[in-house]
């Protein structure tokens, strides 16, 4: 896990989804698992260039009314830009 590398855990985490056409049931489990680790640690997830299968499957989990944990980006650069003024 990404998420171990670190000793001292990030402030954000981009989640670069643009070339991420589909999610299963398996990517769902490891999505969740993910973000309720950052959630525990306080580390804020942005999501960027979101396809629209894995946004709608988002919204249905509820995770789209996470702020100021969970946000969206329509690309890299304006997920960057979002970090930097969290």
């Amino acid at each position: 896990e990404v998420l171990n590398q670190f000793t001292t855990p990030p402030r954000v985490f981009i989640l670069r989804m643009h070339l991420v056409p589909l999610i299963d049931t398996s990517g769902v489990t490891a999505l969740t698992q993910m973000l309720h680790r950052c959630q525990r640690n306080g580390i804020s997830v942005i999501f960027s260039g979101l396809c629209a299968q894995p946004a709608a499957l988002l919204s249905r989990m509820g995770m789209c009314e996470k702020p100021p944990l969970l946000r969206f980006a329509e690309n890299f650069e304006q997920a960057l830009q979002m970090a930097e003024n969290l």
